[in-house]
């Protein structure tokens, strides 16, 4: 997958990133409290995740907008609470859930992947993406920032 664009915002304020390069980015500032970490929480959380911003960044008062190619297929999806608008090849659609759009994804974008729980077959939810991949600030654990233990191979 690749990211092309994101942006979040409402009507007084916004930010839109569009330099995204093929291969690696990495976002850096010698300053804190520039919107690195905003700017991949809202990715994350608009291709699905769960909340994971600074308590002090209000997310329920923005818009979150990722376009990404997969595929050769460009898909915009923009998510505003728990209600998802995706556009792609296929047209546009709206998701008035993240359950809903998970198994949209998994049958029209790419395949996701399933685990056993509990001797049950599930699709796998975009935190485990964010637990596998993204490497947090201030020494936090990903795997125990929402379902803890949920994923451990284990239980």
């Amino acid at each position: 997958m690749k990211i092309l664009k994101m942006a979040v915002g409402n009507n007084e304020e916004a930010y839109i990133e569009d330099s995204f390069s093929d291969g690696i980015n990495i976002l850096i500032s010698d300053d804190n409290n520039k919107g690195k970490t905003i700017v991949i929480q809202s990715i994350m959380y608009a291709l699905g995740n769960k909340p994971i911003f600074p308590d002090t960044f209000n997310y329920k008062d923005f818009y979150y907008y990722v376009e990404i190619e997969e595929n050769n297929e460009r898909i915009k999806v923009l998510r505003v609470g728990d209600s998802f608008i995706v556009h792609n090849d296929g047209g546009m659609k709206l998701f008035e859930s993240l359950s809903e759009f998970k198994h949209f994804w998994d049958e029209n974008v790419t395949l996701l992947p399933r685990i056993e729980v509990r001797g049950e077959k599930k699709i796998v939810d975009m935190e485990l993406f964010f637990q596998l991949f993204f490497v947090p600030q201030d020494s936090k654990d990903t795997a125990n920032i929402f379902n803890p233990g949920y994923y451990n191979k284990g239980e």
